[in-house]
């Protein structure tokens, strides 16, 4: 993989400079053609499991797409002639972002073709390098898609790019619950839930019921989840897909033939090997079984269940509360989460963890994510706020009291 990281490298330094798409696409297929030369892998993918019909159709809605700048590595190659639902990643730096949106874009020349993108924030979607701003740099005022009279329109304020064709692709955030409803009746053939280890089941759940097509409809409906372990999903995302039955692409640093692999390895894992070893071992290595073991709770005391199948006789969420919002984690500024967690008892006495919300937020915002929760959990539920010491804590709390 490095030898091929090299040969890579040394192609993509006599990159030209293009002034028209007629001229990225043919570096595009002089590229494909140099990995497909190199890859022994790729050719043996095309020469011995895909049928004429599977190898025409990738090249002509990828490598001659003219809405995708890049040509494929294997991992992604794999993934854009996979079917169903899958989850890509396992690690940092395997090239998730590019991924999902050359999925997204595979088949935008078709009219029906409609696509979802979703994180958890709207600020997830926008920091420089994520999906959104991948988007942007890709197809906003890109001066070769102007020159052709093929550039998409884009909708800044409902963040959607409309083709040529008539298909389209959103961007859509999820960080509360409620949020996921408000796609129940969008018809989706892609669903792309980026990072979807930071989703709640109760999220993904609900979501999935934006995928459906008609009958007579030949594009495919799929869902592309992107990841790496540790998030809140970690667990469900390695025994249904990971160690499950559901597909899996594991794709690593050292899978993303474009990255500097000497240099990312220093700049992002050298360090955390001793100051963080968990982290490490997720990022680095994708190591989906590593997890953080808490002062008071250990992830093995703890036990998966589908469904509860007893009488339930008390529900109690309770908030552990926080009022900072990151602006710029990367300054400096790390402040803690506010964490509402759902309880419910059954009749047995068994204690079971139902949902959690997580968020770092200002205030405001974070009260009116409890006054939200509070409506969606119902009047059944019992609330349990921890209170600080001091007067003014005692003051607020009566304000949030008389609120809920």
């Amino acid at each position: 993989k490095r030898s091929l990281q090299r040969e890579v490298e040394q192609f993509l330094l006599k990159k030209p400079h293009f002034n028209t798409l007629d001229d990225l696409l043919e570096w595009k297929t002089d590229l494909w053609a140099f990995q497909y030369n190199q890859d022994i892998r790729i050719r043996l993918l095309f020469d011995n499991y895909l049928s004429s019909d599977e190898e025409e159709n990738f090249i002509d809605t990828v490598i001659l797409n003219p809405y995708i700048p890049n040509v494929p590595f294997f991992n992604q190659t794999v993934l854009l002639l996979s079917r169903g639902d899958v989850l890509y990643g396992g690690a940092r730096g395997g090239g998730k972002s590019d991924s999902a949106l050359m999925c997204a874009l595979q088949y935008v020349d078709f009219p029906e073709w409609s696509v979802g993108i979703f994180r958890l924030t709207y600020k997830d979607l926008i920091t420089p390098g994520a999906i959104l701003s991948r988007a942007e740099q890709w197809l906003d005022k890109n001066r070769l898609l102007e020159k052709a009279g093929i550039a998409p329109k884009y909708s800044r304020t409902k963040n959607i790019f409309t083709f040529p064709s008539g298909a389209n692709i959103m961007f859509a955030q999820v960080q509360y619950d409620n949020d996921a409803e408000h796609y129940q009746g969008a018809e989706l053939h892609k669903m792309i839930i980026d990072e979807a280890v930071q989703f709640s089941e109760y999220k993904i759940n609900r979501l999935k019921g934006s995928i459906r097509k008609n009958v007579d409809d030949p594009l495919p409906t799929e869902i592309l989840y992107t990841g790496n372990p540790g998030g809140i999903s970690t667990e469900y995302f390695r025994s249904n897909f990971v160690e499950g039955d559901g597909q899996f692409i594991d794709s690593k640093y050292i899978d993303n033939c474009y990255l500097n692999f000497e240099d990312y390895e220093k700049r992002v894992f050298e360090e955390l090997k001793d100051s963080d070893p968990v982290l490490y071992e997720q990022w680095k290595n994708g190591n989906w079984k590593v997890a953080y073991s808490g002062s008071m709770f250990k992830p093995e005391w703890f036990k998966r269940y589908s469904s509860v199948d007893e009488r339930v006789v008390n529900r109690l969420r309770s908030w552990d509360m926080a009022g900072t919002d990151p602006v710029d984690p990367t300054g400096g500024n790390d402040p803690d989460y506010t964490v509402g967690t759902l309880l419910l008892k059954g009749e047995s006495g068994r204690i079971y963890v139902d949902d959690m919300v997580i968020l770092r937020e200002n205030p405001d915002v974070v009260e009116d994510t409890i006054l939200n929760i509070a409506k969606m959990d119902g009047k059944s539920t019992n609330i349990v706020i921890e209170q600080e010491g001091g007067s003014q804590a005692k003051s607020y709390m009566q304000y949030i009291q008389r609120r809920l």
